[in-house]
């Protein structure tokens, strides 16, 4: 069963979803299909996230098995560049 702050988010991300179909279409023209023209920025994002993510990992492995770069060191490179991305969108 849904809890109330399910059923919040439910709501508001419905409505906000709405919102940004009617922005679209409006940006894109009355001939636009925004479900697919959505669906297609989705996963676009999704990929690129995915992208990122794989070519990370495969740094990772390669740094710590190729290399032999220790682990608390990559560690602490890759939180530290995670923390600073964060600040920088945080902040500006």
């Amino acid at each position: 069963m849904l809890s109330l702050p399910d059923l919040l988010a439910a709501g508001f991300g419905l409505i906000h979803g709405l919102g940004f179909s009617s922005y679209l279409r409006g940006l894109l023209g009355q001939q636009s299909r925004p479900v697919l023209e959505l669906l297609s920025f989705n996963v676009g994002v999704e990929l690129g996230q995915l992208l990122i993510v794989g070519l990370i990992l495969g740094l990772g492995w390669l740094l710590l098995r190729g290399l032999g770069v220790a682990r608390r060191d990559w560690l602490l490179t890759v939180s530290g560049a995670a923390l600073g991305i964060a600040a920088v969108l945080l902040l500006g």
